[in-house]
């Protein structure tokens, strides 16, 4: 008589009656165009939904940016990156002759005494504290990037370089009084350019600057702001300048002008008429 009772009972009733709803959907959404929703449907097959997958492709996407894009050891731009915002800076300066950017090369002036006396580690917490200041004493709309080793390079959204240079020895001489690396010394030394169609014509006299790829300029100018932080550093330690960089920069300059020819074009021209 108990199991006649229970199966009786109010809630062995309801039950059945869910159970029969349920079979009487499933057999409606398998006869009609509507079909079980995405989410149970994911839920029964154990299947992530496709709510889930685009969350978990949007997370994928963002982790491999990061490697791509960003510096692992500082998180600030990789060499690549900040090369290619170089890039797309000469080519609107070339476009728009009334633009200017400032392109700055830094160098983490107590890296190496600081790796030699203190060992790596100490190394690279300098690197980053390097990277973090300059990241966040720039604006939403500047770029810094590590070029490699102790090495920055910075596009600043500004036309006189002279005083982004000066900008910059007062971030120097700021930092140096928190001691950011255990050798105490100077945390950077900096070369900078302004860099527009004038100042790059003004570079190559006998090229046709239009006719030149923005990565070979890209070549030329990080060169040329290396060799004036290399000066900056030579003064520093008040030693002689070394000629070599000047060389490599005048071949270069050479090349391109020899590769890319002023007068190609109306020679061209004139050969017609």
């Amino acid at each position: 008589m108990s199991t006649h009772a229970n199966n009786n009972s109010p809630k062995a009733g309801l039950f059945g009656q869910l159970s029969k709803c349920w079979k009487i959907v499933t057999k409606i959404a398998a006869n009609t165009k509507e079909d079980v929703p995405e989410s149970i449907r994911a839920a029964r097959s154990g299947t992530p939904s496709l709510s889930e997958q685009n969350r978990k492709l949007k997370e994928d996407n963002a982790r491999l940016e990061q490697i791509v894009r960003f510096d692992r050891l500082t998180g600030i731009l990789n060499r690549d990156s900040i090369l290619t915002i170089v890039e797309e800076n000469i080519a609107k300066a070339i476009r728009e002759p009334g633009f200017t950017f400032c392109l700055g090369f830094l160098d983490g002036a107590g890296f190496k005494e600081t790796n030699d006396r203190y060992g790596h580690k100490k190394g690279d917490e300098l690197l980053q504290t390097l990277a973090r200041r300059l990241k966040t004493n720039i604006r939403p709309y500047d770029h810094v990037g590590r070029y490699g080793g102790d090495e920055f390079v910075m596009v600043i959204d500004y036309h006189d370089a002279q005083k982004v240079s000066e900008h910059a020895n007062k971030w120097n001489n700021e930092w140096k009084k928190f001691d950011p690396n255990p050798a105490n010394i100077t945390p950077f030394d900096s070369g900078w350019l302004s860099i527009s169609k004038t100042s790059l014509c003004k570079l190559l006299p006998n090229a046709n600057i239009k006719d030149i790829p923005a990565k070979d300029l890209t070549t030329l100018v990080v060169a040329i702001a290396d060799n004036e932080m290399y000066k900056a550093k030579a003064i520093r330690k008040k030693i002689p300048v070394d000629k070599k960089k000047e060389d490599e920069i005048d071949e270069l300059k050479d090349i391109l002008s020899q590769t890319y020819p002023k007068n190609l074009h109306s020679n061209s021209l004139n050969l017609v008429a």
